[in-house]
């Protein structure tokens, strides 16, 4: 052998290990220049690693066939799964969004395909246990240093981003968090995934502390450290302390699904260890009875602050609303479900008290003078600080605060009990499970639409990263607060039947199977059984947790981590250093160069192609990025062409938000026709670029109606696209509110009052309390019922030829609707009608 495939054989494996370590720290990346700091960074990191090694490893077998992995059923179960995803994807409407997914996830058949590559080339290359057991101690460091930015985000301090790096800038201020400073979420972005990702490292941790004192057991566990070498006393010292700290932060991020997920696990090494070590059963009850006790402690005190949150409930309405008017009837704890509780007649009655209580609109409008939707806590301290409702008491968990929730339908009473009280004492991440109580949020709503999506389309599913069609396919008015917008079912096996049907369910139901039978095979089997029993744990705790949240790229890469090395190829046999004549030793050291250069020009394209280019579209993809025009908006968003629908959807709220003062600048200089134009074209080629990769899209759809519902005022025939777009989004989402809003309004607009009063009597009957007269003025002032006092221009060139036609002079009128659409009203107002100020709420 050449002296220089000696050098590739001996120090690629090295490189390759470098390459596996650095791709351990991506829990740690944030990259707050672009959209969704918390995923772009994370996954070009990982994949861009993942391209050198996957050029290293190449170059290695020109060198070395040795390192060919070998035969291996994990590989190929995952290998099938993988299969599985690009065949549904082929299926799927949106093929392109099913292999690509969005800058929000960065996930879909793309994705599947590094970690494939990934296993491949650790399993391959890693074929010593030492190898990987410094691997995983690599590996649990990272995952201490995001628990210990998790401590540190407690305490409110942030480390500063240094020198503009994107590795390690720990953590954002509060403020922009997803839970705005409440719970603890490190550089992972959400306190459930970091739960989910601690508590895997949190298991590894401790078979890694027990194997390396079962290594070197002297006597006692004393005498063992005592013996260890410094290298060795620093990872128990470092291992302890992330241990402790792990946990706190997990404690603190409040995710019942991973504390669930820890608890089962917990439960599964107790009885292994129970059926193993018969000299240690006392203390193994002894921790099972604790286990119990806490479960027990949980539900006791849950139930009993749901009790007391009745009690609250029936005294906070009955001081309201009077007991001959509620009667014999139980109300629900939300107010929108009344008039399913109780008659039509004792529901207008509810609904007249209430509008009598002055406070109700006070605490609307100081919420709604916030831009957003306040909780308890916050929105009483805004109240009491603008001194909105002078009161001599508390407002927050005051009767009058308690009312307000209830009628805006958002849990409430909870907070306010005693037990709660208490146990907020403790944080917000302790006291967010009681505070949640039993109660599942929007996941039964994600899992009832995942079983009916996979029953429609049983074979291949909707497509992966399609998940959001059934979200508006399945959506309906009686969800009158509009569902947030899901695009995982929160259930990983039904997320997988409705997405990629059956044959995707039956392969990772495979997948899990063949990981936890072969852990087993290794609990039995090892010396080292409790490793393997806390890396069973590890998984069954992420598995478990996955039935009520989903994973994400730091949770991948630790079950990548276990499949990998479960899939270890068997160590290298010494190869016999065989005589080469000089033409062999040119032939092959002539490939290993070819291959070499082939190898790293391919990898720099893929890193340029995959990585580069679409970093710098994340940096510049709306709403981000410092454009000086639309054309430049619209170039930032097909800089990456693949994942450009975010930013198109994006580029048309701007749009919606900024038409009329760019359309007004355009008329002072004396271009508005040219300008108008351009934004027509504009528009359109983007709106039929973002279909074309994705039909189903329904909010693409939605911004692009709402877009030209707002620029019908220049041009009728605009209201003629939206009555196209209507078509699809009845057929993707015919129960929507966003699909009933824009009825409403191209009804108001064509001044078709008798189809306009049908919608709105619909959005009334489904619509919660604050927004239920929200058409009421627009529908009167189209019926002829008010008439607004405004100036009046009538273009009779500009509305659809079988409507009437009126002259300037006539009583016509204008109703300024929602984004700055002014509608020409065709009709002559009745002789009784009230003239009003535009803005005027009617009730």
């Amino acid at each position: 052998m050449s002296q220089l495939r000696i050098s590739i054989d001996r120090y690629f494996p090295s490189i390759i290990f470098f390459g596996l370590s650095l791709i351990l720290f991506m829990p740690l990346v944030v990259s707050p220049e672009t959209v969704f700091p918390y995923v772009v960074g994370k996954s070009m990191w990982f994949r861009g690693i993942t391209y050198f090694i996957s050029g290293f490893y190449l170059i290695l077998l020109t060198s070395n066939r040795s390192y060919l992995p070998d035969k291996n059923f994990m590989i190929l179960i995952f290998s099938i799964f993988v299969l599985i995803q690009a065949l549904a994807a082929l299926a799927s409407s949106s093929p392109v969004n099913s292999f690509w997914s969005n800058w929000e996830r960065m996930e879909g058949v793309a994705d599947y395909f590094h970690w494939l590559l990934l296993i491949i080339v650790s399993s391959s290359v890693l074929r010593k246990e030492k190898s990987w057991i410094k691997l995983l101690k690599i590996n649990v460091f990272a995952g201490f240093i995001v628990s210990l930015l998790g401590l540190l985000e407690f305490f409110d301090l942030v480390i500063p981003i240094l020198f503009g790096l994107d590795i390690f800038p720990s953590v954002v201020n509060p403020e922009q968090s997803y839970t705005l400073g409440e719970r603890v979420e490190s550089t992972i972005g959400n306190p459930a995934y970091l739960a989910s990702y601690l508590s895997i490292i949190s298991f590894m941790s401790i078979g890694l502390i027990i194997r390396e004192f079962q290594i070197s057991y002297i006597d006692s566990i004393i005498k063992t450290y005592l013996n260890f070498g410094t290298t060795s006393k620093l990872f128990v010292w470092i291992s302890t302390s992330g241990l402790v700290v792990s946990l706190w932060t997990i404690i603190n991020s409040g995710s019942r699904g991973s504390i669930i997920g820890i608890f089962t696990g917990l439960i599964f090494a107790i009885s292994i260890l129970v059926y193993k070590r018969k000299d240690l059963r006392k203390y193994l009850y002894g921790s099972l009875t604790a286990l119990g006790s806490v479960i027990v402690v949980f539900i006791l005190l849950t139930n009993f602050i749901e009790s007391q949150r009745y009690e609250i409930k029936d005294t906070v309405l009955k001081s309201y609303i009077p007991k001959e008017v509620i009667s014999s009837e139980e109300l629900s704890f939300s107010f929108d479900k009344v008039s399913q509780d109780v008659g039509t007649n004792i529901n207008d009655e509810i609904n007249y008290i209430l509008s009598q209580l002055n406070f109700l609109r006070v605490f609307q409008e100081a919420e709604r003078s916030s831009s957003s939707s306040l909780d308890m806590k916050s929105l009483s301290e805004l109240i009491e600080k603008n001194n909105y409702y002078p009161s001599e008491n508390e407002i927050y968990c005051s009767n009058e605060m308690m009312l307000y929730f209830w009628v805006t339908n958002r849990y409430s009473f909870r907070e306010c009990t005693s037990g709660m009280k208490f146990v907020s004492i403790f944080g917000p991440g302790i006291s967010y499970p009681f505070k949640s109580g039993f109660n599942i949020n929007d996941r039964e709503y994600a899992w009832d639409i995942a079983i009916k999506g996979f029953l429609s389309k049983p074979l291949f599913g909707v497509g992966p990263e399609n998940f959001p069609i059934l979200h508006y396919k399945y959506l309906d008015l009686s969800m009158s607060d509009d569902k947030p917008h899901l695009d995982r079912a929160h259930n990983r096996i039904l997320h997988v039947l409705s997405t990629s049907g059956i044959f995707g369910g039956i392969s990772l139901i495979a997948l899990w199977s063949t990981i936890l039978f072969l852990l087993m095979k290794k609990i039995f089997s090892s010396k080292f059984y409790i490793f393997w029993i806390m890396l069973a744990s590890a998984f069954i705790s992420y598995a478990i947790s996955l039935m009520f949240i989903f994973p994400v790229s730091s949770t991948y890469l630790q079950i990548i981590l276990i499949i990998s090395l479960l899939s270890k190829s068997s160590t290298l046999k010494d190869t016999p250093n065989v005589v080469e004549n000089n033409e062999e030793r040119f032939t092959k050291d002539s490939i290993s160069v070819v291959t070499s250069v082939i190898t790293l020009a391919v990898v720099f394209l893929l890193v340029r192609s995959f990585i580069y280019i679409p970093f710098e579209a994340a940096k510049v993809t709306p709403p981000l990025g410092k454009p000086s025009s639309v054309i430049e908006i619209q170039e930032n968003v097909n800089k990456f062409p693949k994942l450009a629908n975010y930013g198109r959807q994006e580029l048309f709220y701007i749009l919606i938000r900024d038409y009329d003062q760019m359309l007004s600048n355009a008329n002072s200089q004396g271009n508005f026709a040219e300008s108008y134009n351009s934004l027509k074209i504009l528009i359109e080629q983007e709106y039929n670029a973002a279909i074309n990769i994705e039909p189903d899209n329904f909010n693409i759809h939605f911004a692009a109606a709402s877009l030209y519902l707002s620029l019908s005022k220049f041009e009728a025939s605009n209201i003629d696209k939206v009555s196209l777009i209507i078509n699809e989004m009845e057929r993707l989402s015919p129960n929507s509110v966003q699909t009933l809003e824009i009825k409403i309004r191209l009804a108001l607009l064509k001044n078709d009052d008798i189809e306009a009063e049908k919608l709105v009597i619909k959005w009334r009957e489904s619509m919660p309390y604050q927004v239920k007269g929200f058409w009421d003025e627009n529908l009167a002032i189209t019926k002829g019922e008010l008439i607004p006092d405004v100036e009046l221009n009538c273009k009779n060139d500009q509305y659809p030829a079988d409507k009437p036609q009126f002259d300037d002079s006539n009583l016509l009128y204008t109703n300024e609707l929602e984004g700055g659409v002014v509608v020409g009203i065709k009709k002559e107002a009745a002789e009784d009608a009230r003239s009003v100020l535009p803005g005027t709420i009617v009730k």
